[in-house]
């Protein structure tokens, strides 16, 4: 909608982009590797990646709605990606780029949508203990978590 939103929307881009091509040329052997900052195998970190746009863009579109977020706490989350581990050891590379084919889009589209002001509203954001923006998190939640994963991803093995 505005510049900022555009800019957003073009950074996500990007880093979907970056991710896709770097799970593209993964060999067998680096998609089994682990990832030292997570201690998952290059495939589930990446199925991390990919499954997680919509959940972290309605956190971003509940905070750009001026509504509370839900009372996240790191231990759920934590126990929640540990299940995610365990369910999805086997994922394929397929799977993996399905889904973030699917995922990336919607999560562009809908960030370019939102105004100015969507983008400035905050709400508490409890993993952290202080409010953010709907910005900060596209920033740091929606963009920031592919790039944190994907640079583990890259030095994996």
């Amino acid at each position: 909608m505005g510049e900022r939103a555009n800019a957003l929307a073009d950074a996500g881009q990007k880093a979907f982009d970056e991710f896709t091509v770097t799970v593209e040329g993964l060999s067998d052997a680096q998609w089994r590797a682990t990832c030292a900052g997570e201690g998952w195998t290059a495939a589930v970190t990446a199925r991390h990646i990919a499954q997680a746009p919509p959940f972290t863009l309605d956190l971003a579109q509940t905070v750009a709605k001026g509504e509370a977020l839900p009372p996240l706490s790191m231990e759920a989350l934590d126990q929640r990606n540990a299940q995610h581990a365990k369910d999805h050891a086997d994922c394929s590379k397929d799977e993996v780029l399905g889904m973030i084919r699917q995922n990336a889009p919607n999560v562009v589209s809908a960030i370019r949508g939102l105004s100015d002001e969507q983008l400035d509203r905050t709400a508490h954001f409890a993993p952290m203990g202080r409010d953010i923006s709907a910005q900060q998190v596209i920033e740091m939640i929606v963009i920031g978590h592919v790039q944190q994963h994907l640079g583990s991803i890259k030095t994996a093995g």
